[in-house]
């Protein structure tokens, strides 16, 4: 199983140019692995979802909402590697498991370790329209409730570098929501457990803001990086 990357957004520090915007993919999958099903509900196990994005949520204890970045250069999923802007070329950054220390990457890897799951997409502040922010939303709010697997990743506007946040849904022993949190300079990827995904109150979904919170007391773990 492999998970194909995104492409950054915008060159930042630490970010590396690797191809166009319009090569965006999600999780690509193999034929004796998992699959993923987007919010549509067609089925695929190759790439599919919407464009990058971003949330920004809170740390520590309680709920943070996600969106509502700083303003500076727009962020977007880099290839976890530190480079020259301009640059181009594979990835040469850091690996944890033989994946790439990487939002998109390290996202996927976790979602399909267990198997099928929904695919609620992609989103960021610069391509994704308002429509993709509400459908990723729902999609993840509604896999959560149902208690399904799933993956939503959204991007937030960033000052010189590419930040982002995935919520995957797991369905181990017991089902739980995990938010990884991604930086592209350093690269840093922490996770925290979620006791519940949340619809941030008094939040109106807009174009970089998916009003999206992880509700939890526990502290963010160092994936990899840092």
């Amino acid at each position: 199983m492999s998970c194909a990357l995104s492409l950054p957004r915008a060159v930042g520090r630490g970010a590396l140019v690797i191809g166009s915007a319009s090569a965006l993919t999600a999780c690509a999958g193999d034929d004796g692995g998992s699959s993923a099903t987007d919010s549509s509900g067609g089925t695929s196990t190759g790439a599919s979802a919407t464009s990058g994005s971003g949330s920004d949520t809170s740390g520590g204890s309680g709920s943070g909402s996600s969106g509502g970045g700083t303003s500076g250069s727009s962020g977007g999923s880099g290839s976890g590697t530190s480079g020259s802007s301009g640059g181009s070329g594979s990835s040469t950054g850091e690996t944890t498991g033989g994946v790439t220390c990487d939002l998109v990457p390290v996202a996927c890897a976790q979602v399909e370790a267990y198997g099928d799951y929904v695919d609620c997409g992609e989103v960021d502040p610069w391509d994704s329209t308002l429509a993709e922010w509400e459908a990723a939303r729902s999609c993840a709010l509604e896999n959560a409730a149902a208690m399904k697997a799933f993956k939503v990743i959204v991007w937030v506007q960033g000052i010189d570098s590419d930040v982002g946040y995935a919520y995957v849904g797991l369905t181990a022993e017991s089902f739980e929501v995990v938010e990884l949190f991604y930086d592209s300079f350093g690269p840093t990827l922490t996770s925290r457990p979620c006791a519940a995904l949340v619809a941030t109150p008094g939040c109106t979904v807009s174009v970089g803001d998916a009003c999206l919170g992880c509700e939890s007391d526990a502290e963010p773990a160092t994936v990899c990086g840092g």
